[in-house]
C-alpha cells in the first residue's frame, strides 16, 4: 500500500512541475496534492519532521496559487 500511495503522489509532482515548467498555475494543484498524499504517507510513518515540511510546502503552494498572473509567466 506504501508504494501504491508513493507512485501516485511521484506522478502527481512530476504532473504538477510539467505544468508550472509549461506557464500554467494547475501545476500548483497537482504539487499541493502531491504533498498532500506524501504528508498522509509521513503522518502513518509517524515521520513528524517531514509532516511538518509538508505542510510549510502545502501553504507554500495554496499562496502561489493565488499570487500567480498570466503576464508574469512570461517575464
Amino acid at each position: 500500500m506504501v508504494i501504491l500511495i508513493s507512485a501516485i503522489s511521484l506522478i502527481t509532482t512530476l504532473i504538477g512541475l510539467y505544468y508550472i515548467g509549461e506557464k500554467n498555475k494547475w501545476g500548483f494543484v497537482h504539487h499541493t496534492i502531491s504533498v498532500v498524499i506524501q504528508g498522509y504517507l509521513f503522518f502513518v510513518l509517524q515521520n513528524w519532521f517531514l509532516v511538518i515540511q509538508m505542510i510549510i510546502l502545502a501553504l507554500f503552494n495554496v499562496r502561489n496559487y493565488y499570487k500567480w498572473r498570466s503576464e508574469d509567466a512570461f517575464k
